[in-house]
């Protein structure tokens, strides 16, 4: 081979080598990114992990609040959570790198969005019970008061007593149970003992009219004053279900 034939030889390598050199360095390149993608996820990983062990944490110490507090009243239970959630554990604003590929990121971000219904949840339902709890307390009231001032009336002879005494009373207790907020579920209940009271004070203006006019009048209001206290007995025990529902579902979303 001349001289001349191999310059042109080795001339004609050189694109190849060129190219060869080109794609070298775009591997290179690629690698390079594929490292460093690779090293954003496990970053965004590792964030995703340290959030839920925080959630978890979070959630651990507010049970254990609401069970340092067990047996208080609706009230204070929600008191704990109204102090409590406003710590919940919240990620940043802004996302890492590796965010959009990290599994774990993407599901702490859902838990995120999530994880504090189950409180939110059982805030609801002790606000309900609060309110649940000062109605049945005022309208139980309301019928004790009632019905001692029926007792007292049991036996008598003058209307006198009657007029001065047991309607202003019966009327104070009805008034009393009108007053009270009564939450949604609880109007059958409130309805209940609204009407046995307005039934006693019904038969009590009639016993005054026949003792004035020289008559008798009797009357037994026993099964009226026992359904109204069932109905309040039961819808105490109904939201006190729902309560113990929420606080389940919150210990089952922390194991």
């Amino acid at each position: 081979m001349s001289q001349r034939s191999l310059g042109r030889f080795t001339l004609g390598l050189l694109p190849v080598l060129a190219l060869l050199l080109a794609v070298a360095g775009v591997l290179a390149s690629v690698a390079e990114r594929r490292g460093e993608s690779v090293g954003q996820v496990k970053a965004a990983d590792e964030a995703a992990g340290r959030y839920v062990s925080d959630v978890a944490t979070f959630r651990a110490h507010v049970i254990h609040e609401l069970a340092r507090h067990r047996g208080a009243h609706p009230s204070e239970l929600r008191n704990v959570l109204d102090r409590e959630i406003p710590k919940f554990p919240t990620l940043p604003s802004s996302a890492p790198p590796g965010a959009d590929e990290s599994r774990s990121y993407q599901a702490a971000v859902e838990t995120s969005h999530t994880g504090l219904k189950p409180f939110t949840d059982l805030r609801a339902q002790l606000d309900t019970a609060a309110q649940v709890e000062t109605f049945v307390s005022g309208a139980s009231a309301a019928l004790d008061r009632s019905t001692t001032a029926l007792l007292r009336s049991a036996l008598v002879f003058d209307s006198e007593p009657l007029k001065k005494r047991t309607l202003p009373e019966l009327r104070g207790a009805l008034a009393d149970v009108r007053r009270l907020p009564v939450p949604a579920k609880g109007r059958p209940a409130a309805q209940a003992v609204d009407a046995a009271i307005s039934r006693a004070i019904d038969e009590i203006e009639t016993m005054v009219d026949k003792l004035d006019a020289g008559e008798s009048h009797s009357f037994d209001l026993s099964e009226e004053f026992e359904a109204a206290e069932t109905q309040l007995k039961n819808y105490a025990i109904d939201v006190d279900g729902d309560v113990r529902e929420a606080v389940a579902r919150l210990r089952d979303d922390s194991v």
